[in-house]
């Protein structure tokens, strides 16, 4: 374990900036009473992030309408025991169904990750 004394808060433009550089993204929820982490692909529109989920898998039925955190980063390897470089972005905000015309455009350019569907009992 090590320690490192040269963590920098980033400018809110920085952070945009960097999560249009990432190609993955992680949406932080609960489900079922439980903390989950969704691997997601994402999009930026402006101030917001874009996902595309599933309509009937956990992910949508878990934030449909909550608030959620979104995590996105670039991790350098460690190189000969010396800690790694990279930046990561965590963000917490109030989701929505989209119903605008632009970011629908957005999301139907992504795709849906694969997502453990609920399962129902018998």
């Amino acid at each position: 374990m090590f320690e490192s004394d040269r963590s920098t808060t980033l400018s809110e433009r920085c952070c945009y900036e960097l999560l249009g550089t990432a190609p993955l993204g992680r949406v932080v929820f609960t489900d079922r009473a439980l903390p989950a982490v969704q691997p997601v692909d994402f999009a930026l529109h402006g101030r917001s992030v874009i996902i595309r989920v599933s309509a009937n898998g956990r992910l949508a039925a878990a934030v449909r309408d909550t608030v959620v955190a979104f995590q996105a980063d670039d991790i350098e390897d460690f190189d000969e025991g010396r800690p790694s470089a990279g930046w990561h972005v965590v963000a917490v905000g109030h989701t929505r169904e989209i119903t605008d015309s632009d970011e629908r455009a957005v999301a139907a350019r992504l795709r849906p990750r694969s997502d453990t569907s609920r399962s129902k009992s018998s």
